[in-house]
């Protein structure tokens, strides 16, 4: 699925003049693969031939609504990333504007907030460039009946769209219809997510969010935990959903 739709997303993009990594997939993967591998149905749906990239040490977040840990940025202080915001903000709420919110890159332990401005200066292109995407897919979801309230995107070095582009994974996804009632209601709480909060939730039940990743104990008690199989079907049926609301295609398709 995430193939599919990182595809879907890239193909698009370079439409609109945005240079991304990407080089071939689908049948097309086969003339880059030795002959052994030629073929294979499976590889072909999951492989993506991409340029190499020298990656910036940072990910771009964008914001259009306020929720996740953007929300818990303003409810400490007003502030998203050194963004000023207005008083009154609740859960799902529109943002006056798109907020660029970078985070450090952590191989180790949770991402960090940064201030935008400093990255801003950094890595101009690339910020000019997160807004953009993010505009651009962000109206297209909106005529698809889709709230895209967040997104990652990570940039080469040289401004090359790299890595992952609007996934369930890599965003968070609203239906606009429920996102809408839920702003009439007192005190007002995002809906529901089309995307992996899903899972997120799950891990909460079990104190997942509240382990350490630099302490091995945490890391071979959380490795430990078996994902009920429903939890997995219901993973994969809200991606299925989500691809198909945004693409108009089954996955098959």
């Amino acid at each position: 699925i995430f193939t599919a739709m990182i595809h879907f997303w890239l193909r698009a993009f370079e439409c609109h003049g945005i240079r991304t990594h990407f080089v071939a997939a689908g049948a097309s993967v086969d003339e880059y693969l030795p002959e052994y591998l030629r073929g294979n149905p499976d590889l072909l749906s999951r492989a993506m031939v991409v340029r190499k990239l020298e990656m910036a040490p940072v990910e771009f977040i964008a914001r259009g609504n306020l929720t996740g840990s953007g929300l818990v940025s303003y409810r400490a202080d007003g502030t998203v990333c050194g963004h000023k915001l207005p008083d009154g903000l609740e859960d799902g709420d529109r943002l006056p504007n798109v907020l660029d919110t970078p985070t450090t890159k952590a191989e180790v332990g949770h991402d960090e907030h940064l201030d935008a401005e400093g990255v801003r200066f950094e890595y101009p292109e690339q910020t000019e460039l997160l807004i953009r995407s993010f505009n651009i897919a962000s109206l297209y979801a909106w005529k698809r009946g889709i709230i895209l309230a967040d997104t990652k995107l990570e940039f080469g070095k040289d401004g090359t769209l790299g890595d992952e582009a609007f996934t369930p994974d890599s965003s968070r996804f609203w239906l606009r219809r429920e996102w809408e009632a839920s702003r009439a209601k007192s005190p007002r709480r995002a809906p529901n997510a089309y995307d992996k909060q899903i899972v997120r939730e799950w891990g909460k039940q079990f104190g997942i969010d509240k382990r350490d990743p630099r302490n091995d104990a945490d890391v071979q008690a959380v490795h430990e935990m078996e994902v009920p199989r429903q939890l997995l079907d219901a993973t994969t049926q809200t991606y299925r959903y989500i691809f198909w609301m945004l693409t108009g295609q089954t996955l098959e398709e």
